[in-house]
């Protein structure tokens, strides 16, 4: 078999023949597959390839044909489809290789080869077409920012249920709205997605928009497909009853059949996660807004941008927390470090979100502002009975001292700790497992609390403290003080009491000076 590599070619001149066999094969990618690579392609690669909706995810079992799907398809949309630019987007360059390779078996096939024209591995794996149509496969990055000024007809995502935000897919998508220069026309616009589940988050979230068992599913717009390994039947049957029997339940659920479940170190459940927002606030909806807008009275639904604002307005004689994590500048690679404000109205159960702030470039001076605004317009001169919480911990507590000296503001301040900062996670666990607190829907909130572990170092973490912090508070502040039950955190002990768990009534001296010391 010759290998395609090196030096351009010419372009090939189709022969009768080729021009016959590709009108027969141009509308049906197993009859395509057939003939070029004598392969007979699974029902559900060829159903995936020819649904004609424009945004396509199937989430699969190990081994279940997804990445050769991959590059089955891109192989006929770019024999069919002159001068367009298909992308294989991958976790990481390794991932892509692996595509790129089952790509490159089809194109060096004896009956196909010829119509490829050059295929190179450096700065990327690479393949071109005769007819100058191109195959990517690249890495996603930081947030796909390597992706950033290209445009393309197709992208795929492979294995994206490991990228931990919804943001680099929405940059990807950014890439499929121009026109396609060599036939001035609007590009094709197709986004799929392969991959294995990992955890639930975005990708669970995205996937039910194509699922018809979901009311708020758009099947004609969406398709959601789940394949098993079992469906397979290229697998070798003997090695495959072997990996069966070594499986535990949850394996087998995950890697062989293709389910969303809760990662096993996960402390947040997904179903509690969700029932924290709260859809029926017609309200929230029409008040989301853009803090680039506010000053214009211009409402917009709030995006995954540097900063995401909404609140609604202070009503007298209710009772509000405002709850800050602060942060001055985001760790870019992580999009950690940011500043993050949660308003709480304490006044009903269960508690409402009424108020979030999130930005990731503010200093010191800008935050001390922010704070000391949101607590004059939200006390309402009197009219409300409001608490101002922020995390005091290290730089923190000079902020804290600036609002009290400098501003005479009353602020509560949190310190952190390694023994009691489990306490304030535990009870947002318990806030959210008893549905004791509702918002509006809050993508960046939602993936955060999703992807949150107890060894919390390299993830993004500031919105599930803020609010776990407001949680924590918002209990005291209420008499919520029962004990949380349920909860999966290796501190919480039968025999194990914490004041906050207390039952027992502090006098407001004590609550109001209380700091829960955390490092």
């Amino acid at each position: 078999m010759k290998k395609v590599e090196g030096k351009h070619r010419s372009e090939y001149q189709f022969t009768d023949v080729d021009q016959k066999i590709l009108a027969a094969t141009r509308d049906d990618v197993t009859l395509f597959s057939q003939h070029y690579f004598d392969i007979e392609p699974m029902p559900w690669q060829h159903y995936f390839y020819h649904a004609p909706q424009k945004q396509k995810i199937v989430v699969a079992g190990i081994r279940s044909g997804k990445t050769f799907g991959a590059a089955l398809g891109f192989t006929h949309y770019a024999t069919f489809n002159p001068y367009t630019r298909i992308a294989n987007a991958s976790i990481s360059l390794d991932q892509a290789k692996i595509v790129y390779t089952s790509a490159l078996e089809l194109a060096n096939k004896s009956n196909f080869s010829r119509f490829v024209d050059h295929v190179a591995k450096h700065p990327f794996p690479f393949i071109r077409m005769v007819n100058g149509s191109e195959m990517w496969f690249r890495s996603v990055g930081y947030e796909a920012e390597l992706w950033r000024g290209q445009e393309f007809d197709w992208i795929n995502v492979d294995e994206a249920a490991y990228i931990p935000t919804v943001a680099t897919i929405t940059t990807l998508q950014g890439r499929l709205l121009g026109k396609n220069p060599a036939t001035n026309r609007y590009r094709d616009g197709i986004f799929t997605i392969t991959t294995s589940p990992k955890g639930r988050g975005w990708l669970q979230e995205m996937w039910r928009n194509g699922d018809p068992a979901y009311p708020e599913s758009d099947v004609e717009k969406y398709l959601s497909l789940r394949v098993r390994t079992l469906d397979n039947p290229h697998l070798n049957p003997a090695q495959l009853e072997l990996t069966l029997a070594n499986y535990t339940d949850r394996q087998r659920m995950q890697e062989l059949e293709g389910m969303f479940l809760d990662p096993e170190d996960s402390v947040f459940s997904w179903e509690s996660i969700q029932a924290m927002s709260d859809i029926e606030r017609p309200e929230v909806e029409n008040l989301i807004r853009q803090i680039d807008a506010i000053e214009e009275g211009k409402f917009k639904q709030f995006n995954t941008n540097d900063y995401q604002r909404f609140e609604l307005e202070p009503v007298p004689g209710r009772n509000y927390l405002i709850s800050w994590d602060i942060g001055t500048k985001a760790t870019r690679h992580l999009g950690r470090n940011a500043t993050v404000m949660f308003i709480v109205d304490l006044t009903d159960k269960p508690w409402k979100i009424v108020g979030f702030r999130r930005e990731t470039q503010s200093s010191y001076p800008e935050i001390i502002r922010m704070i000391n605004e949101t607590d004059g317009r939200w006390k309402m001169k009197g009219k409300t009975q409001t608490w101002t919480l922020i995390d005091s911990t290290g730089s923190g507590n000079v902020v804290k001292e600036i609002l009290e000296d400098s501003y005479g503001l009353s602020v509560e301040g949190m310190v952190y700790s390694i023994a009691s900062k489990p306490e304030v996670i535990t009870a947002g666990q318990y806030a959210l497992d008893h549905r004791m607190i509702v918002g509006p829907p809050m993508r960046t909130v939602m993936d955060e609390f999703g992807a949150y572990i107890m060894d919390d170092k390299r993830i993004a973490q500031d919105c599930v403290m803020a609010l776990c912090q407001a949680c924590y508070h918002a209990r005291i502040r209420t008499g919520d003080n029962q004990r949380a039950q349920g909860t999966i955190l290796p501190t919480r002990t039968s025999e194990r009491r914490h004041p906050l768990f207390d039952t027992t009534e502090q006098p407001e001296s004590r609550r109001r000076d209380r700091s829960v010391r955390r490092s």
